[in-house]
């Protein structure tokens, strides 16, 4: 099960990566550096999984609880400025400064790769916990929601490199 789950994940990530690539028509990224994006966001990914070892360690909020104040604060504090700072600095310090970054949409596309990347590692550290009919579900919507949430910083960063 544990393999035709990282498989459903691997396909949903190509499909996605796929969808960006094809809406980058102008000046299309070279698909290496995409695919270089896509395996700096599964770094990202790991890194992310170490800042929250370290939380923990400190005795920080590590679950969002069960009341809806706790969890709204857990995603906006801890989960929101980890999961994309760690993608920030990644873009920012290496990504963006590659000599084929040179438009601003290129910000929007960079980003959503290191998003898929991000959110495939993140599916593959569910899978113990979850359904097959929630991996699924994960394998859909997770990639894409990380690629959302990159792309309005990948954006914002563009123009004020451009």
């Amino acid at each position: 099960m544990y393999i035709r789950s990282i498989g459903v994940f691997a396909a949903a990530s190509i499909f996605w990566l796929g969808y960006f690539d094809l809406k980058d028509r102008l000046q299309p990224e070279p698909r290496r550096l995409l695919f270089a994006a896509f395996f700096l966001g599964c770094f990202a990914a790991l890194d992310s999984l170490g800042v929250y070892k370290i939380i923990g360690f400190l005795d920080g909020p590590t679950q969002p609880g069960q009341q809806t104040d706790h969890a709204l604060f857990f995603c906006l504090a801890v989960i929101g400025p980890v999961e994309e700072g760690i993608k920030f600095f990644i873009a920012r310090t290496i990504i963006f400064r590659w000599k084929h970054f040179d438009e601003i949409n290129d910000g929007i596309i960079y980003a959503c790769c290191l998003g898929i990347g991000f959110a495939f590692v993140e599916n593959i550290h569910y899978v113990p916990d979850l359904s097959f009919g929630e991996q699924m579900a994960r394998a859909l919507a997770a990639p894409l929601t990380h690629a959302l949430f990159a792309s309005i910083w990948g954006l914002g960063a563009s123009y004020s490199i451009f």
